[in-house]
């Protein structure tokens, strides 16, 4: 972000508006990479349970061994609608 330049003897309404304006852009590119990185993190756990699952599964060969799976997907789910109630 480039710096504030504010003209000296600027009107105290342009300063406080550029310094408004400031921030409401900063907010949402903080907004932005939050959401970025939170779809990164699912992903990544996705693809950590999918492995996680097929390396049982091959090691095993035991049905049971995707009962942890079933309740970490069950916790997942849950903690998703409690988020989205909240917001």
């Amino acid at each position: 972000m480039r710096p504030l330049m504010v003209p000296i003897g600027a009107p105290q309404e342009y300063r406080q508006s550029e310094t408004a304006r400031r921030s409401a852009e900063s907010q949402q590119k903080v907004a932005s990479s939050e959401r970025r990185l939170r779809w990164l993190v699912v992903g990544m756990a996705g693809l950590f349970v999918i492995f996680w699952l097929a390396g049982n599964l091959v090691a095993k060969k035991d049905p049971w061994a995707i009962a942890p799976v079933v309740l970490i997907v069950a916790l997942a789910v849950w903690a998703l609608r409690r988020y989205r109630k909240r917001s």
